[in-house]
């Protein structure tokens, strides 16, 4: 037992080691951003009011962090019913265009035109249309629109000639193999929207909440520049690129624990 706790603890002592070349030029690319962040905002014009020190930013994220968790729990739960909103529009159009095939060039033109314009100039609409909290929703929800269905056309409609051999051979069915076979097969490509449809969701619920709201994290930004807080604009900044961190982060937990899409993608 001894030395088989022994021999774990060894493999996993290399495996870290082997791991430390590999990051190391994020790392030091990392510490050289910081640097020269603070060599530059050290001679900037406006005295640190317009460009603060990461330390600056980082104490301010400090004092101000109960202000901006609130703020933040509110663009989080706009954000999250963007994201189920549009993820159930983006499946309902990719059922549509793999039933009926000759749908597929109509519908995704029609999406692609939908995600080409741009948020800002939609905002103001929405803001006409919806109420409170509705145009923050809705803005999410059409940034998240796109990437997830052309992820789920992609995964649902590729083709897998080794199953679809054995699906002949052992029979079932068109729908059995689509469920069996293709379903699975797409879990690599919605982790992929998934990972891009987090933080577009986060960033177009803070992008609506610049045209209109009463709290937010786009509220706080805009008050904290209006006050010239650029400190608190930073640690804002700071906030939604973390939770970007931590979605994709997430997203890539889930795929360690689905390793047989892998296979079935191959």
């Amino acid at each position: 037992m001894t030395t088989a706790t022994t021999t774990t603890a060894t493999a996993t002592t290399r495996a870290s080691r082997s791991r430390l070349p590999r990051r190391l030029p994020a790392v030091l690319a990392f510490a050289a951003f910081l640097l020269a962040w603070t060599a530059y905002a050290a001679v900037a014009p406006g005295g640190g009011r317009l460009l603060p020190t990461p330390l600056a930013v980082i104490e301010q994220l400090v004092v101000d962090g109960a202000m901006i968790m609130g703020a933040l729990s509110v663009t989080l739960v706009s954000a999250l019913q963007g994201l189920l909103y549009g993820t159930l529009v983006a499946f309902a159009g990719c059922v549509i265009v793999v039933s009926v095939p000759f749908l597929r060039r109509a519908t995704t033109r029609q999406l692609t035109i939908v995600y080409c314009i741009p948020l800002a100039a939609i905002a103001p609409l929405l803001f006409l249309l919806l109420p409170l909290p509705g145009p923050h929703v809705a803005l999410a929800a059409i940034a998240v629109v796109f990437p997830v269905y052309i992820s789920l056309v992609q995964g649902l409609t590729a083709s897998h000639a080794q199953w679809e051999d054995l699906a002949n051979v052992v029979g079932g069915g068109r729908i059995a193999y689509f469920f069996r076979v293709q379903v699975p097969a797409s879990t690599p490509n919605l982790l992929v929207a998934a990972r891009i449809a987090g933080p577009t969701a986060v960033l177009g619920t803070t992008l609506a909440e610049y045209f209109g709201g009463t709290r937010g994290v786009g509220v706080l930004m805009i008050n904290s520049m209006a006050q010239v807080n650029a400190p608190r604009a930073y640690a804002l900044g700071l906030v939604i690129t973390l939770l970007s961190v931590v979605v994709y982060l997430l997203v890539d937990a889930v795929e360690r624990l689905l390793p047989w899409t892998a296979e079935l993608g191959s």
